[in-house]
């Protein structure tokens, strides 16, 4: 009787607590400039997600799957090389993902493959055995800096993941965690913030 008291307690302690996380994570206002990074989305109306569909902006305030970010003002994208990635497909056998085989490819806006660029081969690389199925893979370079933004095929909801390259790290942060939320543009708002990221 006591040991069930004692695990309907812990059980509640924790509910509360992924509800305060998830509070911690809400979206509200905040202006472009209290961010690392900008990002212009477009939302479509899912059965999870009741944003009304259309374009929303939002400044990355804190980093992380429970990061922060914020509506804020309509803002003007940073001029960026985008490179679009495709990953190797990864199979299952026996219920297991097995390593995926094959290179990766990386495309410029034009549709060329860029084979030259060590930057763009290292994220790619570290993003190989990504546990879940990658779609819509793009690495956006903006001087010197790099974006990259993709969405996992989780069932039923898209998560749009948002991650900066630490080019002297050679380390990847995730910046934020969007649901059924499509990227379109980005903008950094503060670099020294992004560099500070451990």
């Amino acid at each position: 009787m006591m040991r069930q008291k004692r695990l309907r307690t812990i059980g509640l302690l924790l509910l509360l607590f992924a509800l305060l996380l998830c509070l911690c994570g809400c979206q509200s206002d905040a202006k472009l400039s209290d961010g690392m990074v900008a990002v212009r989305v477009d939302t479509h109306r899912t059965p999870i997600h009741e944003q009304e569909p259309g374009t929303h902006y939002y400044t990355i305030l804190s980093t992380g799957f429970f990061g922060h970010a914020a509506h804020c003002e309509a803002f003007e994208p940073d001029e960026a090389d985008v490179f679009s990635v495709s990953l190797p497909r990864q199979d299952l056998v026996g219920g297991r993902r097995q390593p995926r085989v094959g290179p990766s490819v990386i495309r410029d806006e034009s549709g060329g493959t860029v084979d030259d660029d060590p930057v763009l081969a290292e994220i790619a690389e570290l993003f190989r055995n990504h546990p879940h199925d990658v779609f819509d893979m793009k690495i956006y370079r903006i001087d010197g800096e790099y974006l990259l933004c993709f969405a996992e095929n989780v069932n039923l909801h898209t998560p749009y993941l948002i991650y900066y390259y630490n080019t002297a790290q050679k380390k990847v942060h995730l910046l934020y965690q969007f649901e059924d939320e499509y990227i379109e543009a980005v903008r950094i708002v503060s670099p020294e913030r992004l560099h500070g990221l451990r």
